[in-house]
């Protein structure tokens, strides 16, 4: 899917495209539409910059206890634990 913005509306709110993108990923991932490796990815930066912009911006990584057995799961998948 592409969504298309107008120059004059990002440059209204004195936001880069690429500043546009990370706040819109921001925006879903505190409203717990996006998982953090889908804003990540949609903000189009790695995973430890998404999670140094939410700290610069007072927000935290969500991480609850189905998130935790989810990793746990993954990594006995993977022979890790």
């Amino acid at each position: 899917m592409t969504l298309e913005l107008s120059e004059k509306s990002v440059a209204s709110a004195h936001l880069t495209p690429a500043e546009a993108r990370l706040t819109l990923a921001v925006w879903l991932y505190q409203a717990e539409r996006l998982s953090f490796g889908d804003a990540s990815e949609l903000a189009g930066v790695p995973m430890v910059d998404f999670a140094a912009e939410l700290e610069r911006r007072g927000l935290s990584v969500a991480y609850n206890s189905a998130d935790l057995a989810a990793d746990v799961a993954d990594l006995r998948a993977l022979g890790r634990l």
